[in-house]
């Protein structure tokens, strides 16, 4: 099967956050000039934390791992459908478990789940003063990190997949 992945546990050092963090803010700042470094640091900071969460909480199971995040950055799944079956399945186990750690799971795998929808709501919300520096232009902003939160989590999907 394709999709099948390693059922080896991921060792500590899969997901280099700092390294990543700095190709990523240097590529989409500096090199494409998408926007500028001040309006994407924290969003881009988001996004490799999240993804360093689920990595580092799933480490044991990789396969759960890289279908988590082709869900999240899977264009099948409506918003709707997403939370109800994701989101709020994880924050219930979370919960009834008495598991933090499914509850950072859920919240890192929402925060790239929003990006990706573009959700102009949580983006005004949470990155009102980066929407301030674009002139108000929360479109460009959410096109912006959707391209970003997209390709670089299909990147780790194929790391998940190549090792």
């Amino acid at each position: 099967m394709a999709d099948e992945i390693n059922p080896e546990p991921l060792p500590e050092n899969f997901y280099n956050r700092d390294g990543w963090l700095k190709n990523i803010m240097n590529f989409y700042a500096v090199e494409k000039k998408l926007l500028p470094e001040d309006v994407l640091k924290r969003a881009v900071e988001g996004i490799v934390n999240a993804l360093y969460n689920v990595i580092t909480i799933n480490r044991n199971w990789p396969q759960d791992t890289h279908n988590l995040f082709k869900q999240a950055v899977g264009p099948l799944w409506d918003p709707k459908e997403y939370r109800e079956k994701i989101y709020n399945s994880f924050k219930t186990r979370a919960k009834t478990e008495d598991e933090p750690r499914l509850d950072i799971i859920a919240e890192s795998l929402i925060y790239i789940r929003y990006l990706f929808e573009q959700d102009k709501t949580f983006l005004e919300e949470i990155f009102s003063e980066e929407i301030q520096k674009l002139d108000g232009d929360v479109d460009r902003l959410a096109l912006a990190l959707q391209t970003i939160v997209k390709t670089h989590t299909n990147q780790v999907i194929k790391m998940l997949a190549k090792r």
